[in-house]
């Protein structure tokens, strides 16, 4: 329809123009940019990692759409197997996957196992009460 149509018919009276206040005007515009951010998420809805990205190995699935590669360079795994579980593209090139290193934990916690220097926990109770140890 073009603009001097659309004027003939106002001017017939078989159409009205619609004035928005300023008010409305505001609110249609910000539910026409909802409607299309909502849109543009969905199309961009991201799934794990992309191509190049490097990810590390897990030894199970931890999610549906997870894959698997074998014979991943640095797996110091058990009789499970060597199967480099990750949440990405199916058949990611190896060199993209990486074991975690086993040398990076905590240090282990080292307790003396002699049981004569072992104490009970009421052998505190005088300490919190104000008294001697």
């Amino acid at each position: 329809m073009s603009e001097n149509s659309f004027l003939n018919l106002v001017e017939e009276g078989k159409m009205h123009r619609t004035t928005l206040t300023p008010t409305r005007r505001l609110l249609l515009e910000i539910l026409l940019a909802g409607a299309i951010a909502f849109m543009a998420m969905s199309a961009l809805r991201v799934t794990g990692a992309s191509a190049g990205e490097r990810v590390q190995c897990f030894a199970e699935r931890l999610g549906k759409d997870w894959h698997y590669r074998t014979k991943v360079p640095g797996f110091k795994g058990d009789v499970r197997g060597d199967r480099c579980w990750y949440n990405g593209p199916p058949m990611k090139p190896r060199d993209e996957l990486y074991w975690p290193s086993t040398e990076a934990g905590p240090e282990p916690i080292v307790i003396d196992p002699d049981p004569a220097k072992m104490q009970p926990p009421w052998h505190l109770a005088p300490r919190w009460e104000g008294g001697k140890e």
